[in-house]
């Protein structure tokens, strides 16, 4: 009998990880809490909503470019958006924006 390779050794906690919340599988609206945004982040997140490109943001927060693209790309993730609309739409939603 042929010993199984070892990626073909799945265990039960594998499959459960694998299609728990967050890991992939659809299983409806993600209820769960993002996590909290730095102030940086807030104020990123404040003039994405604004309509401020990256490099109008950059100017107006005294820091680089790439900076604003990092924070941008950090508040995407911890709202769980693809998107800068989406994550606008999602602050609003969560009282980020106090609208």
């Amino acid at each position: 009998m042929a010993a199984e390779p070892a990626d073909a050794m799945v265990t039960e906690e594998d499959r459960r990880q694998k299609h728990s919340p967050g890991r992939g599988c659809n299983l409806g609206p993600d209820t769960r809490t993002p996590d909290p945004l730095t102030t940086r982040e807030l104020e990123v997140l404040r003039l994405m909503a604004g309509g401020y490109s990256n490099r109008e943001i950059s100017e107006a927060l005294g820091i680089a470019e790439g900076t604003v693209k990092n924070h941008a790309s950090s508040v995407l993730s911890k709202l769980g958006v693809r998107d800068r609309t989406r994550a606008v739409l999602k602050a609003l939603e969560l009282g980020y924006l106090g609208g």
